[in-house]
């Protein structure tokens, strides 16, 4: 085709735009209970060791799942830097593997994790009249310190509930870490309780 002489500038002008691509790691591990039982479908989060960016990497959306043989692993891992898996799954409380470095082409491995049963929390929540009030969110707040640090930490300030009331007004759930624990209640045109 006929160029006219601004496409002609363009392409004289024009410059190569070259990407160099690294290779990304992977992290492979296993889901177990206290037993030594495999978790299926525990859930698997992924987050940079490195205390400052702790917070920022730690996504609260799974990045993988476990299977029957409660194995799993990550793909497309930045490489160069050390990471903790999470695994979250019902009923049991949230547990982390060892640190793992991650290279470049290479999946580390023996990032297992060992989930412990939690206790259980159920109750009911009424209004001043003791009428039953359904749809109101319930979350568990640690008291005492946490005991994985700062990944642990990450992932309570994003969780935004553990539970909603049924139309009954009752609740029950699992996973909750032993130790003091404050209930918060927050229902829509009710005041916030603990």
């Amino acid at each position: 085709e006929k160029q006219t002489p601004e496409i002609k500038k363009l392409l004289e002008e024009r410059k190569e735009l070259n990407f160099e691509l690294g290779l990304a790691g992977g992290i492979e591990g296993r889901v177990t209970d206290s037993q030594g039982r495999p978790v299926a479908r525990a859930g698997i989060f992924c987050a940079d060791k490195t205390p400052l960016t702790i917070f920022m990497t730690m996504d609260s959306t799974p990045k993988a799942w476990s299977d029957q043989d409660g194995r799993y692993r990550l793909e497309g891992i930045n490489a160069g830097k050390e990471y903790i898996v999470n695994a979250e799954a019902e009923n049991y409380v949230r547990g982390e593997s060892k640190s793992v470095l991650v290279e470049a082409g290479k999946v580390a491995k023996g990032a297992d994790i060992v989930l412990t049963n939690g206790g259980w929390m159920s109750g009911k929540v009424v209004d001043p009249e003791g009428k039953p009030v359904a749809g109101a969110d319930l979350k568990a707040q640690y008291l005492g310190a946490p005991p994985s640090g700062l990944v642990f930490i990450a992932a309570e300030l994003r969780k935004t509930k553990d539970a909603t009331t049924g139309p009954d007004g009752e609740f029950r759930f699992g996973g909750v870490r032993p130790g003091k624990v404050k209930l918060l209640v927050t229902a829509e045109k009710f005041l916030k309780r603990e």
